[in-house]
């Protein structure tokens, strides 16, 4: 998305009461130097990171190691938290939220405004971005594969993202949840109009939680995209998700004026409310506390804090930036990776097959790019030139054929109906011997014609009878090639596009 195309939120001026409140707010803010609601919700909405403006808490019990990065997800299981100041993603306990490193360290070619990281289907992660406009896939150790989807396929001001089965959903700022069912292949919408979804989160029946900052609340939708129903109102509502313990069924972060975390039920039941103040991703920790990120000048960060009071127990990571959050499972370890031959053999990556097949590769779980780059393939020409396959070299001797990597079965079909002659036969003798070459020597002097037969159209040179070094061309090298066979030299070659009859 364009930088800045947001601009404040029309529902901030529904009345005159919350109008003058906001008045009152910014009026405040600048004499205090916090920012105003609105500064907030165009920044928020738009995705722009501002965090040179933003004050940042002081750092409190914030592991100290250097660097603090791992290349692999070191448990079964950990927290993914994208962090949109410095474009990384890093982990967190689930049980006690402590910080465990950055996984997806900083990647500004993929990634600029991250805003949720979750489990794909095939393993790996997929990290949605607002500012990059789609989702980007990296492998467990946390390298780059491939961009899924972007703004090529017409996505802007990207959100929240979601797996149901093998589709991927992602939600935008432009009022639509979009669907992929395999990468940059769109499907139409799963819903369109008449909202602002934030985030998404699928239940197991099929159903869709979406948190709509446009009409400031939590809604449910039917399978099918239709909407079911709204759950309860909240003011600029970002993250959804399961509560894995009591007391409600999910948790729900909200951005501003509301300034909490909703524990409900899908009936619209409010089981308890925690104070959070510019709150975007939640969630309940193993040990019962929540792990709440907040942008807000007095707590940015990551936070483990009490449920029902919102008291701060632990600062876990301090900064701007921290988005939503998501618990990434690994049930028997990370899938193996092998070489993933794609774009027609042109592209090689190390990948899963579930990766490699997304992206209609072919995959060798024995192999791998730097000692074994894709082979080229080429058009092979066998059983007599009647099929015809794009394969290598090796494979294409294995059957007996004649390759050719300059050509594909596609647009250089193998020829057939063959023509009637000897390779070499200039003469009209039906033999190739020495008077051939006398005679080729004759006709370059001026002579006579070569005795081809020109009921031949698959050939490309008239006189394709005298090719004996495979040119397809009838040249004076010819002649030295011909001279050279009948002194013990290779036999002739015929022009592959103009084979003989056996």
């Amino acid at each position: 998305m364009k930088k800045g195309e947001k601009v404040i939120k029309d529902c901030l001026f529904r009345s005159s009461a919350i109008f003058i409140l906001i008045l009152m707010l910014s009026v405040a803010a600048i004499a205090t130097g916090e920012h105003s609601p609105a500064d907030l919700i165009a920044q928020e909405e738009s995705g722009l990171e501002n965090a040179a403006e933003l004050d940042s808490a002081p750092v409190s019990k914030v592991p100290s190691g250097p660097g603090l990065v791992t290349n692999t997800i070191p448990q079964d299981s950990v927290l993914l938290i994208p962090d949109a100041t410095d474009d990384n993603v890093g982990m967190y306990d689930p049980f006690d939220g402590d910080f465990l490193g950055v996984l997806i360290t900083t990647d500004t070619a993929h990634l600029e405004t991250p805003q949720c990281a979750i489990k794909g289907p095939d393993g790996n992660i997929y990290v949605s971005d607002q500012i990059k406009d789609g989702a980007y896939v990296y492998d467990t150790s946390g390298t780059f594969l491939f961009a899924f989807c972007d703004g090529t396929d017409g996505l802007n001001n990207i959100r929240g993202i979601d797996f149901r089965g093998d589709t991927l959903f992602l939600t935008s700022g432009d009022d639509y949840v979009a669907m992929f069912d395999a990468p940059h292949n769109r499907l139409p919408d799963f819903i369109s109009g008449g909202f602002e979804p934030y985030d998404i989160h699928f239940l197991d029946d099929g159903r869709a939680l979406i948190s709509d900052n446009g009409g400031d609340n939590v809604r449910l939708y039917n399978a099918d995209g239709t909407f079911a129903m709204e759950i309860f109102s909240v003011d600029f509502p970002q993250q959804v998700t399961y509560d894995d313990l009591a007391p409600g069924d999910f948790l729900n972060a909200a951005f501003l004026t509301s300034n909490q975390i909703t524990d409900f039920d899908l009936d619209g039941t409010i089981q308890q409310t925690t104070a959070w103040t510019y709150g975007r991703g939640v969630y309940r920790l193993g040990n019962g506390n929540l792990l709440a990120t907040s942008n807000h000048s007095s707590h940015s960060g990551v936070y483990e804090i009490e449920p029902g009071t919102g008291n701060i127990i632990e600062q876990k990571n301090s900064g701007t930036g921290f988005r939503m959050i998501e618990l990434f499972v690994l049930e028997s370890g990370p899938p193996p990776t092998g070489r993933c031959c794609y774009n027609d053999f042109q592209d090689c990556v190390d990948t899963t097959e579930a990766a490699c097949t997304a992206l209609g590769g072919e995959w060798d779980a024995d192999l791998n790019c730097a000692g074994n780059p894709c082979p080229v393939e080429g058009r092979c020409c066998y059983n007599d030139n009647q099929d015809c396959a794009d394969t290598t070299e090796a494979v294409c001797l294995d059957l007996g054929g004649d390759w050719d990597d300059t050509l594909n079965c596609i647009d250089n079909p193998c020829p057939t109906g063959g023509c009637d002659y000897v390779p070499g036969d200039v003469n009209g003798s039906d033999s190739y011997n020495g008077l051939d070459i006398t005679y080729g020597v004759a006709f370059f002097k001026g002579g006579a014609d070569p005795m081809c037969d020109p009921n031949c159209p698959p050939c490309p040179d008239w006189f394709y009878c005298g090719d004996v070094n495979g040119s397809c061309s009838y040249n004076g090298l010819d002649i030295t090639y011909g001279v050279a066979y009948f002194k013990g030299g290779p036999d002739p070659i015929y022009c592959v596009d103009c084979p003989p009859n056996p």
